[in-house]
């Protein structure tokens, strides 16, 4: 079947309720869609690849930015203690699918927003754990030559919030998780545990989850806290009040008065330690 392209607003479809238009977006629910849309933009634009923008802010794209959206591609597979989760579906979704089958190792990562895919290509984790700790291995797609190829987990070198496929190149279709068996009441129990933590430490509202990564160890929340940063407003987004790692909007910013706080509080964190934080934060469009 032939995949299409249509326009679509990030303001729409961001968890942060707010972002430019894409001109160009494909939902490809397979590999033969995405040998489409490969071969028909390989030579003449940019190629950006998005999970459910629930950590990514989308700025004023170019007419030929593509961005392709993994969503789409959907499945999930039980086989001994192994989850086999096709990148499209939700982390949150799949911790539960886990809890189900008695099968133990996506506790903390149940609250998680966002794709299978996503979470894969930022090592997305919370509290002990990150995606580093259950991949088995990953089926890529690239773009830039159409191949397809599979790596373990430990070929994809994961660090922290980081692992080594290319940006905007290798797209992930496939990923095989490692969990381990357990009693279904006693991974709930640890589920309840997280979600009531998280609520109790993180501020509700449309936001992209923490900004930055941690230095040293430290979250940058810590230092705008100690900084003053914690409730500066540019427009309508805003320095949670609740924690300074995050920014909310507050009903009507604009990715643009995002950027800007992003900068101001790089450039605060700059200027206490001598360092710029790395963003968590991944932004599509211009100059980007």
């Amino acid at each position: 079947m032939e995949v299409k392209a249509m326009s679509v607003s990030a303001a729409n479809i961001s968890s942060l309720g707010s972002g430019a238009t894409i001109p160009v977006a494909y939902y490809p629910k397979d590999i033969e869609q995405l040998r489409q849309i490969q071969r028909r933009h390989a030579a003449r634009s940019r190629l950006f690849i998005a999970g459910a923008l629930s950590n990514t802010l989308v700025l004023e794209m170019t007419p030929d930015d593509a961005t392709i959206f993994c969503s789409a591609m959907r499945g999930i597979r039980v086989h001994e203690d192994c989850i086999t989760v096709r990148a499209g579906e939700k982390t949150a979704h799949v911790a539960d699918v886990a809890r189900i089958c008695g099968l133990s190792g996506m506790e903390d990562l149940c609250c998680i927003p966002g794709t299978v895919g996503g979470g894969v290509m930022g090592n997305a984790g919370c509290y002990d754990t990150a995606f580093k700790d259950v991949v088995k291995s990953v089926k890529l797609f690239h773009l830039d030559d159409g191949q397809q190829e599979e790596l373990s987990g430990e070929e994809i070198a994961f660090r922290y919030r980081y692992c080594n496929l290319r940006k905007n190149v290798d797209f992930i279709t496939e990923v095989t998780l490692r969990l381990f068996p357990d009693g279904v009441s006693a991974i709930g129990a640890r589920m309840s545990d997280v979600r009531k933590k998280r609520k109790q430490t993180l501020p509700t509202g449309k936001s992209l989850g923490s900004v930055f990564k941690k230095i040293d160890g430290v979250s940058c929340g810590y230092y705008l806290d100690r900084l003053g940063i914690k409730g500066r407003r540019i427009g309508g987004m805003q320095v949670s009040e609740k924690h300074a790692g995050i920014i909310v909007n507050r009903g009507d910013g604009t990715p643009e008065e995002y950027l800007a706080l992003v900068e101001l509080c790089e450039s605060e964190i700059q200027k206490a330690t001598g360092r710029k934080p790395e963003r968590e934060v991944v932004i599509f469009g211009r100059n980007q």
